[in-house]
């Protein structure tokens, strides 16, 4: 976690960061620079809580006057892992009529983000954002699989929180892509 601002040159900022949902608080200082500003680089808030940190600062020189406290805005601290979402629907087989409409849907922790991936056997791969819903709901549809070869195609689906934090992958590699259309001959009788 890091911070900074300005104060009087040549004292000392304490400082006291605290967690809604308990641990801590943190409490330290840090010393105002010549030019009057003061900074923490990697405040270690592993004893924090997950929730809003308040993060509280005050002034204090050499004589040991000191200013009021003063709390910066919140700022969430959220080290949970989403868990993986779950696809219920995959369209497969991907057909010639159907290539540029491949889709699927599912269900995650809701207002997730969710980063996919669809890749042919030889690497090739398309990808692409989509978001869940307030319910959890997601769908994705006409996503364009015309780049990727003919053949099994694997699905790759992460769920990410506003934070960054991503959960573990989902894996669909049931999907096949066939958009060769099937050979046809006609043998005649020879009179």
């Amino acid at each position: 976690f890091a911070f900074g601002g300005t104060a009087e040159p040549l004292t000392w900022v304490d400082y006291a960061i605290s967690s809604s949902a308990g641990g801590g608080p943190i409490e330290s200082a840090s010393t105002v620079g010549a030019d009057g500003s003061y900074g923490e680089a990697a405040v270690d808030l592993s004893g924090l809580g997950d929730g809003l940190l308040t993060l509280a600062v005050r002034g204090r020189d050499a004589a040991d006057n000191v200013s009021a406290w003063t709390t910066a805005p919140t700022v969430i601290k959220d080290t949970g892992v989403p868990s993986a979402p779950h696809l219920t629907s995959v369209n497969t087989p991907v057909a010639l009529t159907t290539v540029g409409q491949f889709g699927f849907t599912g269900t995650c922790e809701a207002g997730l983000s969710l980063d996919y991936r669809v890749v042919d056997g030889g690497a090739a791969s398309v990808s692409g954002t989509i978001g869940a819903d307030l319910d959890g709901a997601f769908a994705a549809a006409d996503v364009d699989v015309s780049p990727l070869a003919d053949g099994p195609l694997t699905l790759t689906l992460t769920a990410r929180d506003e934070v960054g934090n991503v959960s573990d992958e989902t894996v669909d590699d049931s999907i096949l892509k066939d958009t060769v259309l099937p050979g046809l001959t006609v043998d005649l009788p020879t009179a």
